[in-house]
């Protein structure tokens, strides 16, 4: 049976770089989709120790360790998007990484999602369940 997996990217440095801000990815392991996010995606883990990322911001992005309810996180962005009174923000960093968010399915089917593309996600005031 196959979960979702989430990489979350920090701004090391105080940008963020490609793929995107968040990328959820479908696997049958938190091993394969470790493999996965290093091979297809760049995602790296050791970026301090290496020099490449800011060592007072810390390593670029936080390694998956358990399976995500992909719903539940989605639900949760939205919602939280749906708060902010300064959403532009986002926009200008999803533009910097290329998009916000992508979710790759164990099918291959690759999904890149905008700030706009989540805020949508649950109509207004309800549940896309």
């Amino acid at each position: 049976m196959s979960n979702f997996y989430e990489y979350d990217q920090n701004n090391s440095g105080g940008n963020f770089g490609p793929p995107a801000i968040k990328v959820f990815i479908e696997a049958n392991s938190v091993v394969e989709a470790y493999e996965i996010a290093q091979d297809k995606y760049g995602i790296y883990f050791d970026g301090v120790d290496n020099g490449m990322d800011c060592d007072c911001c810390g390593d670029r992005w936080r390694i998956a360790y358990h399976p995500i309810d992909i719903h539940k996180e989605l639900t949760e962005l939205c919602t939280y998007f749906r708060k902010l009174e300064h959403l532009n923000q986002y926009n200008v960093w999803s533009k910097e990484s290329g998009c916000y968010l992508i979710v790759l399915h164990n099918d291959g089917h690759e999904e890149k999602l905008s700030v706009e593309d989540i805020y949508n996600y649950l109509p207004q005031g309800g549940s896309n369940v």
